[in-house]
């Protein structure tokens, strides 16, 4: 598996058994006790507080709910992982709306990051006009959804996307740019770990860049750009003109 340098990462999606076995990588084994450990110690500390007083209060018990299913869901992540670093995936390309597909995963995102962030923050999308691609649908939902976990974990504010068309063979562009917090680089959760994998999959290009946007402080924003490529295994599509 290839590192993740901050400054810089384009990857060209390889067979998912390329680079080291999955078990043999100590970034991705170390970033998983990381993951796993805090939430699970955090539930075990809350469960020795119930046996110890015979009660949690309600605020108590959401922790307790939401540590358990944090530790779950990044078993899951692990588990996607190991099919994907195992070439257990194989993607069926069709003829996909790129558009209608992150419209509906976003209007989910949305929902939930304005109870959880406020109105002013969360997600933050341009869309246009239709954008066919060719990609398997139902890898094509866990790639988005799996992009948006990655920079939600290393965003400090508001994450930006824009969909537009590509000039033939790419068939689209999708650019999700964020600040990040300079504590968590992106590479350094599961989730990006996840992105990763299926992008290679999917044979979906992805470049890591760092761009000074304007203003007074001025700051530096990461951004990252996917190319989603005409398959030569699936059937044409050509984008309209």
């Amino acid at each position: 598996m290839n590192r993740f340098n901050p400054a810089h990462h384009q990857t060209e999606a390889s067979p998912p058994s390329a680079g080291l076995p999955l078990s043999l990588d100590p970034q991705l084994l170390e970033q998983l006790g990381r993951e796993l450990a805090g939430p699970l110690t955090h539930a075990l500390e809350l469960a020795s507080t119930l046996t110890t007083q015979g009660s949690l209060a309600p605020a108590g018990l959401r922790a307790l709910r939401e540590a358990v299913a944090r530790g779950r869901q990044v078993g899951i992540v692990c588990q996607q992982i190991a099919r994907l670093a195992q070439g257990q995936a194989r993607p069926s390309p069709e003829p996909v709306a790129l558009d209608d597909t992150l419209r509906t995963l976003l209007a989910h995102r949305q929902a939930e990051a304005a109870g959880r962030l406020g109105p002013s923050e969360g997600l933050s999308a341009s869309v246009g006009r239709a954008v066919m691609v060719d990609a398997d649908s139902a890898l094509l939902g866990t790639l988005l959804r799996a992009l948006l976990d990655a920079c939600q974990d290393v965003a400090l504010g508001a994450v930006t996307l824009e969909l537009a068309s590509g000039e033939w063979p790419v068939q689209a562009q999708l650019r999700c740019r964020f600040e990040p917090d300079p504590q968590r680089l992106p590479g350094m959760t599961l989730n990006w770990h996840l992105f990763d994998h299926l992008a290679r999959c999917m044979n979906v290009a992805w470049v890591h860049a760092h761009q000074v946007r304007s203003g007074r402080p001025t700051r530096m924003d990461t951004l990252i750009t996917l190319n989603f490529t005409a398959d030569a295994q699936a059937p044409l599509h050509m984008p309209e003109r």
